[in-house]
């Protein structure tokens, strides 16, 4: 029998950012085959922004909460406006709630909070699903603040993407159930693109953007985008034959000026690097299917959706050796690890892949064989399902 869920997320896609959350939007597209799925959509509340509305993307209903929620970096207050979030949002919600049987929200610290907040008032069993900076940055520093302190207390299981995320929620809460589900990829969306193997110039893409995440100590380079420019420069004024690689360069706040505050002085022409911005549900999947080598140099992660989605499109994969990265990218297999923010160990491994343009088609080819064999949408879908279906 089908359960009826409450996803509860605050990234999804919407009218005013098309591109935010496509992660949520594909796993609710699998989920609703085998499950009623009906999603809230938690937003900060902006001027002509409603407080609440009801919209719908094909069969599912997207209920949108949009409340007064100021970012600060004071660890304090932010618990207390998640305190006063979560009991606005359940008044607003609370007619609805008998249409559900289980609660599923998407990112510890925030959503999953309100989660548990809906769970202590309805006794629906919820599922918390946990996805990186959430737990590795969030949940770390504000666990035991107002606001916060005791919410695992309505968590029935926390689901985890990778088996590092597991451990840092263990650490946390060791007497709760975990397991780790991976989020997997859609084989029919992300496939290998026989023609690029037989073109002899390697492009390199990384779509992980220049976001200021100041609460991570990290900046513009908590995905590790300045660490590659500086990288790809060293790498392009000691190659031999520069303009046959290039780097295609995307992700949220990646601009023109953005870029100049890390490599100013230098024409990008030159380092033959395509600004090609926060892209699109299908514009990633155009750039998996000519990339040849995906560059992942992140400084935490629990498990990065863009490795499955590069190993779907048969791409090798260089990335930092952090969170659940090692537990798939295997060093000199089907990628190369490197620790975050090493410049030269990142121009050292592009470097490696520029001269054997073979081994990013053999790593490539194997990476889609392990995705088939392991990390499929349809698993991720199957596990979810039978943890709906069953006491956790």
């Amino acid at each position: 029998m089908k359960k009826k869920i409450l996803f509860i997320t605050n990234t999804f896609p919407s009218n005013d950012r098309p591109n935010a959350g496509l992660f949520n939007y594909r796993a609710i597209n699998g989920l609703k085959k085998k499950n009623y799925i009906s999603v809230l959509h938690l937003r900060s509340w902006k001027p002509f922004r409603k407080f609440f509305e009801i919209s719908r993307v094909e069969d599912v209903t997207i209920y949108i909460l949009s409340l007064p929620i100021l970012p600060t970096n004071n660890e304090l207050i932010w618990a207390l406006q998640l305190f006063f979030y979560k009991r606005l949002s359940w008044f607003l919600i609370k007619s609805r709630m008998h249409e559900f049987s289980i609660i599923h929200s998407v990112g510890a610290s925030f959503s999953g909070i309100v989660g548990s907040y809906f769970s202590r008032k309805t006794n629906l069993r919820h599922i918390a699903q946990c996805i990186g900076s959430d737990v590795n940055i969030n949940l770390m520093k504000n666990y035991n603040h107002i606001g916060i302190k005791g919410w695992e207390r309505n968590v029935n299981c926390f689901t985890c993407n990778s088996d590092a995320l597991k451990q840092n929620i263990n650490y946390l809460y060791p007497n709760h159930s975990t397991k780790v589900i991976y989020r997997g990829v859609n084989l029919n969306e992300f496939q290998t693109n026989t023609d690029k193997t037989f073109d002899n110039c390697l492009n390199f893409l990384f779509i992980g953007g220049l976001s200021n995440r100041s609460e991570t100590g990290y900046g513009r380079n908590y995905k590790g985008g300045e660490t590659l420019l500086n990288a790809w420069k060293i790498f392009i004024e000691n190659s031999n034959n520069p303009s046959k690689n290039k780097l295609y360069f995307g992700g949220p706040e990646v601009t023109k000026e953005t870029l100049n505050e890390s490599i100013s002085k230098y024409d990008l022409n030159f380092l033959n690097i395509e600004i090609i911005g926060e892209l699109s549900k299908q514009k990633v999947i155009d750039y998996m299917s000519k990339a040849h080598v995906v560059i992942i140099p992140s400084f935490m992660e629990g498990f990065p959706n863009v490795a499955f989605e590069a190993m779907a499109s048969s791409c090798a994969i260089i990335a930092s050796n952090v969170g659940g990265i090692p537990e798939i990218i295997k060093n000199n297999l089907n990628g190369i690890l490197i620790e975050p923010g090493n410049v030269m160990s990142l121009s050292q491994a592009i470097n490696s892949f520029a001269n054997n343009y073979y081994q990013s088609i053999e790593m490539g080819q194997l990476n889609r064989k392990l995705i088939e064999e392991k990390y499929s949408s349809e698993k991720f879908v199957e596990k979810y399902t039978k943890l709906y279906e069953q006491s956790c």
